[in-house]
């Protein structure tokens, strides 16, 4: 096995299954967080430091932290499910977005998987 630098030990090709299971909650914060930057009208302005702080949560968790970690972190961030809610829903009839539609499902799936998972001790859980 190739010897990894500090910050990118977890970036082998033997994680890459860890990086799927927990590239929907990196990429709706990394997306979120781009869109925040973009356009600062999506949360009012008083949100700044908390989204500040799910910024470095997110990249340490992407480059220092194993990645099973992101999906119990993150997902317990009130800020990432502000950003998720704002590319989710359509600005314009409420309907909900296919970036939305996609997320529903795989919060279903993603559950369901979960469940079996946890209840027999194996990983994620």
């Amino acid at each position: 096995m190739a010897r990894n630098i500090g910050f990118l030990k977890y970036w082998t090709l033997e994680s890459i299954p860890n990086f799927v299971m927990a590239s929907p909650v990196l990429i709706v914060s990394l997306v979120g967080l781009y869109r925040y930057v973009q356009s600062r009208t999506s949360l009012p302005n008083i949100a700044l430091p908390l989204v500040i702080q799910h910024a470095v949560m997110t990249f340490l968790l992407i480059f220092q932290s194993h990645t099973q970690i992101a999906l119990r972190v993150v997902s317990t961030d009130p800020v990432f499910w502000w950003l998720l809610t704002d590319i989710a829903y359509k600005k314009d009839d409420r309907g909900l977005t296919r970036t939305g539609k996609m997320w529903i499902w795989w919060t279903v799936i993603w559950g369901s998987v979960s469940i079996v998972l946890w209840a027999g001790h194996y990983p994620p859980a």
